[in-house]
């Protein structure tokens, strides 16, 4: 009985190396971070947005989102997303005041990417401003204090509640 285990070889390194080429980098990691953009209102004052995400688990990240438009209309949202596949994706809890909000967050042509299809977490916006946009990649930073932004009401509140509905 002849053995073809030569066969074998091109096509399990060929597999091996498919899988190891198709690995998908952390999320959680890879987003991690302080994002800011600046625009101006008409009156020429700065307005700032701030994205935020910090680690919580090795799957799981607290996101911060702090949005305003140059004409005073505003999104505010914190809460834990899971890492799912290459992004971050926020679903809010039954008892939110927006049960359906669900806001997809990723890196995409070196941008910070936020998408909420269909609109649903509208209503935890001002006016008709809502939570799909981006900022620019180069403006990450490291969490400049990250131990009180941890010890905050809003970091506690969002990990109390995820703790409590796993």
């Amino acid at each position: 009985m002849r053995r073809y285990w030569w066969l074998a070889g091109p096509p399990l390194l060929l597999a091996m190396s498919l899988k190891v080429g198709s690995s998908i980098e952390d999320p959680v990691r890879a987003l991690t971070g302080h994002y800011l953009s600046r625009t101006t209102d008409p009156q020429g004052k700065r307005v700032d947005s701030v994205v935020e995400i910090v680690p919580i688990a090795a799957r799981h990240a607290y996101v911060h989102f702090d949005l305003h438009a140059p004409d005073g209309a505003r999104c505010e949202l914190t809460g834990i997303a899971d890492a799912v596949g290459p992004a971050l994706i926020y679903r809010a809890s039954r008892h939110s005041s927006a049960p359906q909000c669900r806001i997809t967050i990723r890196r995409q042509d070196g941008r910070l990417t936020y998408v909420d299809a269909g609109d649903t977490c509208a209503s935890l916006c001002s006016a008709r401003d809502g939570f799909d946009g981006s900022m620019a990649w180069g403006t990450r930073r490291r969490i400049a204090d990250s131990a009180r932004l941890r010890t905050s009401q809003p970091f506690l509140d969002a990990v109390e509640e995820w703790r409590h509905l796993r």
